[in-house]
């Protein structure tokens, strides 16, 4: 799930990076085959995308420290260089990516920290508030987005008929879980719920 703008604890993470002690900092990584050199440059701070490429890195310099044959090694080598230049080109991309973020602000704002709706019915309505100016001096102007979700409950035929007949409680508490996971899960696959599936 991805955020439309970079929550603030990752752009700190991002900017604080200098990518000349990145850069000789994964090549130490090489040098010693071992990943001590970048733990300190707090780069699984800096969000999901270089992350994943901080832990192919760190997959890659264990392969290659783990090779013992001339050529297994060259292999492994190679794929930690990759991996590496990966990692770097990833903190170069969220730099840009920050960049224009702090360009675009200044004239256009999306609010996406957007939390599930408290109470849930059968029609979910959630609202995305924005705001924009035609220049830096000029006065804001807001409006909003409104998405809204229809459940319609569809028979589970995996599941065996309860021996039973549920209480009213429980039927409402089954109504109400079905809801929740039927209406976060649309909203997240539309992109509007970053937050993930809370109660």
């Amino acid at each position: 799930m991805s955020y439309i703008n970079s929550p603030s604890d990752q752009q700190a993470a991002i900017s604080d990076v200098d990518e000349t002690v990145l850069r000789a900092a994964v090549h130490k990584c090489l040098d010693e085959e071992r990943v001590g050199p970048i733990h300190d440059l707090g780069l699984s701070n800096c969000g999901p995308y270089v992350a994943t490429k901080l832990h192919g890195f760190q997959q890659a310099i264990a392969e290659y420290s783990k090779a013992k044959a001339h050529a297994k090694r060259e292999l492994t080598r190679q794929d930690a260089l990759h991996a590496g230049s990966d990692l770097i080109h990833a903190v170069q991309q969220m730099k840009g990516r920050l960049e224009t973020e702090r360009q675009e602000v200044e004239l256009f704002f999306i609010d996406d920290q957007i939390r599930p709706p408290f109470h849930l019915s059968k029609r979910l309505s959630v609202q995305v508030p924005f705001r924009w100016r035609a220049s830096p001096s000029a006065d804001w102007k807001h409006g909003q987005l409104t998405f809204v979700y229809d459940f319609s409950p569809q028979p589970s035929y995996a599941l065996l008929l309860p021996k039973r007949k549920p209480s009213a409680a429980k039927i409402v508490r089954g109504l109400k879980d079905r809801l929740y996971e039927e209406c976060a899960g649309a909203l997240l696959y539309e992109g509007v719920l970053p937050y993930g599936r809370r109660r």
